[in-house]
């Protein structure tokens, strides 16, 4: 099956061609920050060795289709294999 790239590629494009002050303010626009950070802080809050922080292994990048953005998460998150909206929303 065939998938389109294009987002993904443009995505690359941002992190490896922006300015910083491009960067700095259009990275939320397509990458959900704050959804991150609390993944991270979880990582950290429960010592989970099997993360990115530690090993550097298990992680993953999605795209979130409803916000249209991506988010970085680890191997304990499961990733649906559906094209409807994840809902990112982390309660803490």
């Amino acid at each position: 099956m065939f998938k389109d790239w294009s987002q993904f590629l443009e995505f690359v494009d941002f992190i490896n061609n922006a300015t910083d002050i491009g960067f700095e303010s259009g990275f939320e626009g397509i990458f959900h920050l704050d959804e991150y950070l609390r993944i991270v802080a979880i990582d950290v809050f429960i010592n989970n060795w099997d993360s990115h922080l530690e090993q550097g292994r298990n992680w993953y990048l999605y795209h979130e289709p409803k916000s249209n953005k991506y988010i970085g998460c680890h191997g304990i998150i499961t990733i649906p294999l559906t094209e409807e909206p994840m809902d990112l929303k982390i309660n803490l």
